[in-house]
């Protein structure tokens, strides 16, 4: 089956939501997602990032975390590549070098390039230790 995608969107767009572990990106990217023709990637989605543990259930495995980022971006490059109108990326840019992976993506393929910072305050919906989010807390690189 061919998927087919609404052109309307012009010039095509790669939005990057950034910020913290329960920030609301995944809540925002799901939002965005329903724009027609558009689709979402996220690290998140890369098989692996989650452990099952009898005592805890789905555990956020952090372990697996370079492998999800590379994947994430062949996915989003992948997408690029087909012409998808609008791509919205959800992770966590803490860094500026990850942000400028992505807008260096949207230069070659000629699209316009948006980051979003989300800055909401809720518990992660994906599990995700505390530790691990002040780490990303202390980390956490400006872009604008």
């Amino acid at each position: 089956m061919a998927v087919k995608y609404n052109t309307n969107m012009n010039p095509p767009t790669l939005i990057v939501l950034r910020g913290l572990p329960g920030s609301g990106k995944t809540t925002v990217a799901n939002l965005l997602s329903c724009i027609p023709g558009a689709v979402a990637v996220s690290a998140d989605s890369y098989p692996g990032r989650y452990d099952i543990d009898v005592t805890n259930g789905i555990v956020y495995n952090h372990t697996e975390g370079t492998k999800a980022l590379d994947w994430c971006e062949q996915q989003t490059a992948y997408f690029l590549r087909r012409r998808v109108p609008c791509v919205i990326v959800d992770n966590t840019f803490i860094s500026r070098e990850s942000v400028e992976k992505y807008e260096t993506l949207a230069l070659i393929h000629n699209y316009r390039f948006m980051v979003l910072k989300v800055e909401g305050k809720f518990k992660s919906v994906h599990n995700v230790p505390d530790d691990f989010i002040q780490q990303c807390r202390e980390k956490y690189e400006p872009w604008e």
